[in-house]
C-alpha cells in the first residue's frame, strides 16, 4: 500500500514538473515574438522557400557550365543521380535544389553555415534538406552498390587476372580492405573506443571493390579500435555468407585471415618470406589487391574535405554520410568521371599491413608495377607449369654466413670491458644468432593457395553440392559411379548391418580433372575413408589410385586429399 502511494506521489511530481516546463517555454516564445515585433522595422525579414537566382552556384547550374570544380561531380554524374532519386514534389524546394545543396555540403566539408551562406538559405533549412536527402539516398544504396550477378563473375575475374598478370587469379572477384575515417568522437567514456592504433578517433569503412574500382559492398560504423578481422566477422557479408560464391575468392592484406569458409579470402605470405615462390606469389597478389587502396584514394580525393579532416556530424549520422560518398563514387565510375588519387600519409592502414611485403614501402594510393616474367615464359605458362616452376625455384633460408665471421676478424681491437658488459654482449650475440623457426601451420600454405586457385580456375568441385551445381554434373556423377563399381569389383567393401554399439566410418569424395597424353580430359572421383591425413604428392598412389589404371595422365596431381 505504501509502495503504491509513493508511486502515485512520484507521478504527480513528474506531471507538475512537465506543466511548469511547458509554461516557461510558452512564456519564452511570447517574449521572443514580442521582441521580433518591436525590431521588425530595423531588420528585414528572411525569405523562405524562394530561390535566389543571383546565387553564383545556382546560376552556374542553370547556365549549363561545368559543375565539377564546385561540386566535385560532373554534369553527367548529376543527371544520373537526378534520375535515380527523382520524385514528384508539389511544394517546398525543388528536387534539383535539394540535391545541389547536399552535394555542395559534402564538397565543402559538411559545413552547414558555409552552405547556408552560399545558397542564401536559413541554417535550419540547410540542415533539414541535407538530412532528408541523405536518408533518401540510403533507400537506393542497394541499387548502386551491389554484388555482381552470376553471369558477370567471369568478367570480374578476368579483370583481376589482368591486374595480377596471371591467370590463376581469374577466380578473384573482389578486393577487401578497411579505411579509417576521422571523426569527432562522443564524450567519455565512449571516446576511448574510437581511438585507433595511430591514436586518432575514427570509424571504419570496410569496402569490397571490383577490378575497375567500383564498390561491391560497404560496411560502415565500427569504431577505430576494432581490428579488421573483427570488422569482417561482424559484417553481413560474412554472417550471411553473401559473397563470394563457391569457387571464387576475395583478395585481402595481412590484416585478414586466410579463409576458405564461410567467405573465401586469399592473403599474402607474412614477412619475412622464406622462398622465391612466396615472394613471387606476393608480387602477383599485391598487383591485384592494390585496386582497393586506389579506390579509397579516389574516394578521399573527390571528397577530401570529408575524409582528410574530422567529420563533424552526429555519430549516428556518420555512416550515412560516408555511404552517400560511396554512392556518388560508384555513379562517377559508371559514367567515367574519374579523379586521380593524391599521395598522402597512410592513416588508414590495416593492423597487419606491415606483413604484406609487396605494398608496405609504397604509397597506398598508387598502382604498383612489379617485375614480370619474360614474354617467352608468358606464352608457355599455364597453371600447372607455374606450379612446376615454383617447385624448381625453392631455396633454403640462410640465417647466417661464413663471410660475416671473416669480417669480424678484421675489426679493430676494442678496449677492455667489464664482466657485466661481457655477459650483456654474450646475451645479445646469442639472441642475434638464434635461428627463428617458421610456424608449422604455414608450411603448406603455398600448396593450399595454389591448389585453391587451380581448382577454382578449372571448375573442380569441392563437395557433392558443388557437383550438382556444376555445368559438368553428368561427367562427375559418371566418375563417381565408376568409382563405386570399381570398389565393388575389387571387393574393397561389403554391405552389412551395423553392429550394435558401433559407429560407421565416415568418408568424403575427392575430385580431380586429369588430361590424357592425347590431350583429352578425364574426370576422376575417388572415395576416401575417414582417418586419412595426407599432403599433396605424398601417398597418392595408395589412396587415390587403389588398383585402378595408372600412368595415363600427363598433368601433375594438385589435389590435397584429406586436408
Amino acid at each position: 500500500m505504501l509502495y503504491r502511494q509513493a508511486e502515485q506521489e512520484a507521478a504527480d511530481l513528474r506531471r507538475r514538473i512537465r506543466e511548469r516546463r511547458a509554461r516557461l517555454q510558452r512564456r519564452e516564445r511570447r517574449l521572443a515574438l514580442l521582441a521580433y515585433l518591436v525590431n521588425k522595422k530595423k531588420q528585414p525579414m528572411q525569405r523562405y522557400a524562394q530561390i535566389n537566382i543571383n546565387v553564383p552556384i545556382i546560376s552556374m547550374f542553370m547556365s549549363g557550365a561545368d559543375t565539377k570544380p564546385a561540386l566535385r561531380l560532373s554534369r553527367d554524374s548529376l543527371d544520373i543521380f537526378f534520375q535515380m532519386l527523382s520524385h514528384n514534389k508539389s511544394h517546398g524546394w525543388s528536387h534539383e535544389v535539394e540535391v545541389l545543396v547536399t552535394v555542395y555540403w559534402l564538397a565543402c566539408g559538411a559545413s552547414y553555415r558555409v552552405t547556408a551562406d552560399i545558397f542564401d538559405m536559413p541554417l535550419s533549412t540547410i540542415c533539414r534538406i541535407v538530412h532528408k536527402t541523405v536518408d533518401n539516398m540510403m533507400t537506393i544504396i542497394h541499387q548502386v552498390i551491389h554484388f555482381p550477378k552470376h553471369e558477370e563473375l567471369e568478367v570480374v575475374g578476368s579483370g583481376f587476372a589482368r591486374l595480377a598478370d596471371h591467370e590463376a587469379f581469374g577466380r578473384a572477384v573482389g578486393a577487401i580492405d578497411g579505411c579509417h575515417i576521422r571523426v569527432l568522437p562522443p564524450k567519455d567514456p565512449q571516446k576511448r573506443c574510437y581511438m585507433n592504433r595511430k591514436l586518432f578517433p575514427s570509424v571504419i569503412l570496410q569496402g569490397v571493390c571490383d577490378a575497375g574500382g567500383k564498390f561491391l559492398d560497404v560496411y560502415i560504423g565500427n569504431s577505430g579500435s576494432v581490428h579488421d578481422s573483427m570488422v569482417l566477422r561482424r559484417s553481413p557479408m560474412f554472417r550471411q555468407v553473401l559473397y563470394p560464391p563457391a569457387g571464387y575468392f576475395l583478395l585481402g592484406d595481412g590484416g585478414y585471415p586466410c579463409l576458405q569458409h564461410p567467405v573465401a579470402i586469399m592473403t599474402p605470405y607474412r614477412q619475412p618470406v622464406a622462398t622465391r615462390v612466396e615472394s613471387r606469389f606476393n608480387h602477383h597478389h599485391a598487383k591485384a589487391r592494390i585496386i582497393i587502396e586506389r579506390t579509397f584514394g579516389m574516394l578521399k580525393t573527390r571528397w577530401r574535405n570529408i575524409f582528410l579532416r574530422a567529420l563533424e556530424v552526429r555519430p549516428l549520422f556518420t555512416p550515412k554520410v560516408i555511404g552517400a560518398c560511396c554512392i556518388f563514387h560508384n555513379i562517377c565510375i559508371g559514367v567515367g568521371d574519374i579523379v586521380e588519387e593524391e599521395e598522402e600519409e597512410d592513416d588508414d592502414g590495416s593492423e597487419d599491413r606491415g606483413n604484406d611485403c609487396s605494398t608496405s614501402s609504397l604509397p597506398a594510393s598508387r598502382l604498383v608495377k612489379f617485375t614480370t616474367k619474360t614474354a617467352k615464359e608468358k606464352e608457355t605458362q599455364t597453371c600447372e607449369s607455374y606450379i612446376e616452376y615454383c617447385d624448381r625455384e625453392v631455396h633454403p633460408v640462410v640465417h647466417g654466413s661464413e663471410e660475416e665471421e671473416d669480417v669480424s676478424e678484421i675489426l679493430p681491437e676494442q678496449p677492455e670491458v667489464t664482466e657485466r658488459e661481457k655477459d650483456t654482449e654474450c646475451a645479445i650475440r646469442k639472441n642475434a644468432q638464434r635461428a627463428r623457426k617458421r610456424p608449422e601451420e604455414t608450411t603448406d600454405k603455398l600448396h593450399t593457395c595454389i591448389d585453391f586457385c587451380y581448382r577454382a580456375a578449372c571448375d573442380i568441385p569441392q563437395t557433392y553440392k558443388d557437383v550438382i551445381a556444376s555445368t559438368n554434373a553428368s561427367q562427375w556423377i559418371t566418375a563417381m559411379n565408376q568409382e563405386m563399381q570399381s570398389l565393388k569389383e575389387n571387393e574393397t567393401f561389403s554391405l552389412t548391418r551395423l553392429p550394435p554399439g558401433k559407429q560407421a566410418v565416415g568418408g568424403r569424395w575427392e575430385y580431380a580433372l586429369k588430361s590424357d597424353i592425347d590431350g583429352s580430359e578425364k574426370y576422376k572421383a575417388r572415395f576416401v575413408a575417414e582417418g586419412y591425413s595426407q599432403k599433396p604428392g605424398c601417398d597418392y598412389e595408395e589412396t587415390c589410385e587403389s588398383g585402378h589404371t595408372k600412368g595415363s595422365t600427363g598433368k601433375p596431381d594438385l589435389t590435397s586429399n584429406g586436408r
